[in-house]
């Protein structure tokens, strides 16, 4: 993480006027991570992080609190058990979000407060899938025809029709 730092130096805060200037994708994808990189929570103009293929298993918590801009997270390809709860500081921002291929076992909650996400990621898993329900926005979809499966890998729900999916 200690690299980390002459990269983010002088990007470490900004006004709304001088966010053009700052740090606002931050692609460290293929770097071997392994520790995540407490000096992102400074960047308050970010708006994509990529972090994805690397070997990342903890996000303490407040690395999200300031990113309040944060529109683009890519997680997926580490060794993620859990996300930190002030992921939900994005819940006006964030729009993509991929976690797959971590290593969660039950679904993260912090999720489900994010009110603008538009596309989610969350194959090869460890869940122990039992859908029921997808909710999907201010709709849901009930699906009875899964109620007798105890487990269904993998799922991909993937939208580009505006149109209900039954």
């Amino acid at each position: 993480a200690s690299a980390l730092v002459p990269l983010l130096r002088g990007h470490r805060s900004c006004s709304s006027s001088s966010c053009g200037r700052a740090v606002q994708p931050l692609i460290l994808s293929k770097n071997e991570i392994v520790d995540f990189p407490n000096e992102i929570q400074s960047l308050v103009c970010l708006e994509k992080l990529e972090l994805n293929q690397n070997q990342i298993r903890v996000i303490p918590e407040g690395v999200f609190s300031h990113l309040s801009r944060l529109k683009h997270l890519r997680l997926n390809n580490n060794r993620l058990g859990a996300l930190p709860r002030d992921l939900a500081a994005c819940h006006n921002s964030l729009q993509y979000l991929n976690i797959s291929n971590n290593l969660f076992r039950t679904f993260p909650q912090p999720v489900l407060q994010l009110a603008r996400l538009q596309e989610l990621h969350v194959q090869n898993n460890l869940f122990p899938v039992q859908v029921r329900t997808i909710s999907i926005g201010p709709r849901s979809l009930t699906l009875p025809l899964f109620a007798d499966h105890s487990s269904i890998k993998p799922l991909y729900l993937s939208s580009p029709y505006q149109s209900p999916l039954f």
